[in-house]
């Protein structure tokens, strides 16, 4: 699952309606698109009032990965605010947001726990919805990973070009080196083959197809970058070089 088609499956709005009730303990705030809501790591939360932000992080290969979004009437960073550690993520605004930031404080407050007990029921109700999302993540992040890793080392057996070669390793060998299981690199291989980007690959025959959108996938290139050598064969791991 990718970052932009997954979006809109993780998205919140009114899940804390009933934060409304304590606008007046926080501050308002005004954010332009593309500004990142101020949290200082667990120090604050936020409330959002109107527009949208999305929760972003840096996935394996050091790219923004957007775990979440969040509209009208939704907690973001709360939980490091309960938890006291910060996940080093960012709350990058999609459009004018308005918000009201809370001290993290806020939430080891008695007094606050006695005045609004139904907000912590609906923060506990929350941060368990949340926890599916980042769960979902971590698949994503894992799958994602491995994707990138195969198509990384397919890119150095043949140089990044397109064509017939003779790699003398199969799928197996593959899945050693790249450190995933065989029924993972079997997997990846078939998808590749359904986008048209792999042809035939056993220890006597690798296709390359579309040598620009595998290196694409292996974080070696942007999309519509001009065509040039990928540079790999500097990189640490090293392979036998193909046998056209």
């Amino acid at each position: 699952m990718s970052a932009a088609s997954s979006a809109p499956e993780r998205s919140l709005e009114q899940l804390n309606a009933p934060w409304l009730a304590a606008v007046c303990l926080g501050e308002k705030e005004q954010y332009l698109p593309h500004d990142c809501l101020r949290v200082e790591g667990c120090r604050f939360f936020h409330l959002i009032l109107s527009g949208r932000i999305a929760m972003q992080c840096l996935n394996a290969a050091g790219r923004e990965w957007t775990m979440f979004e969040a509209g009208p009437l939704c907690l973001v960073n709360e939980l490091p605010a309960v938890s006291q550690v910060n996940n080093h993520v960012s709350y990058r605004c999609l459009e004018q947001v308005q918000s009201v930031r809370f001290e993290y404080s806020l939430l080891s407050d008695p007094e606050f726990y006695r005045e609004y007990p139904e907000l912590v029921l609906n923060l506990m109700a929350t941060i368990r919805r949340k926890l599916f999302f980042f769960s979902d993540y971590a698949s994503d992040a894992v799958e994602g990973f491995a994707l990138e890793r195969i198509c990384r080392l397919l890119v150095r057996m043949t140089d990044g070009r397109a064509g017939t070669f003779c790699s003398g390793q199969g799928q197996k060998e593959l899945a050693v080196q790249a450190g995933l299981h065989p029924s993972s690199v079997s997997r990846i291989i078939r998808q590749l083959r359904e986008r048209n980007i792999v042809g035939a690959f056993t220890r006597r025959r690798l296709e390359i197809l579309q040598p620009e959108e595998l290196a694409m996938l292996a974080g070696l290139r942007g999309k519509g970058s001009p065509q040039c050598h990928t540079g790999v064969a500097d990189e640490e791991e090293s392979l036998s070089p193909p046998r056209p």
